[in-house]
């Protein structure tokens, strides 16, 4: 499924958030955790973990594994970058 842009080909952070929490909600949110988009400018998506997710050893494999390629699915072009 390939998400839309804006009309002024911005990518919106709530679009990039439906994309994850449909991708890995489900799982973060049975952890006690949660990945939460801050902002999406110039091809990189910045995202921050909480709850259970910050600090957790599988977060690296769920982000390597479901959220990047979800994100990549969507919106070709952009990176997941963790802060």
């Amino acid at each position: 499924m390939c998400v839309s842009a804006t009309t002024t080909g911005a990518v919106s952070v709530a679009a990039v958030q439906r994309v994850i929490d449909a991708a890995a909600g489900a799982v973060t949110g049975a952890h006690g955790g949660g990945i939460h988009v801050l902002s999406v400018a110039e091809g990189t998506v910045r995202v921050q973990l909480s709850g259970a997710c910050h600090g957790c050893r599988l977060t690296e494999d769920t982000m390597r594994r479901v959220v990047e390629p979800a994100v990549r699915r969507s919106f070709p072009g952009l990176e997941v970058v963790v802060v």
